[in-house]
């Protein structure tokens, strides 16, 4: 397979367009789960609408910039401390 396409490698060895870097099936709260998607860019609309899905289906969905932003996430959801407003999309 040519390497010129990563994202088709990815996509036939089971990665799901569209899917967050990072989901903790943990309850937390009203929360089913944590989802981050590590982006420092703007959401691609397959990103944006599994984001509008998750949260639809009680999951907090998360975009953090950097690795420090998502430890912050985790740890706060885990703490249930209070994520609104932060690391929005």
């Amino acid at each position: 397979m040519s390497t010129r396409f990563p994202e088709l490698k990815l996509l036939t060895g089971g990665i799901m367009l569209g899917a967050p870097d990072l989901c903790l099936p943990v309850p937390r709260s009203r929360f089913y789960g944590l989802c981050i998607q590590l982006s420092s860019e703007e959401l691609a609309p397959e990103q944006r609408d599994r984001a509008d899905s998750l949260q639809l289906n009680g999951y907090c969905f998360k975009v953090c910039g950097c690795d420090a932003h998502a430890w912050d996430a985790l740890s706060r959801y885990l703490q249930q401390l209070p994520l609104d407003g932060l690391y929005d999309y």
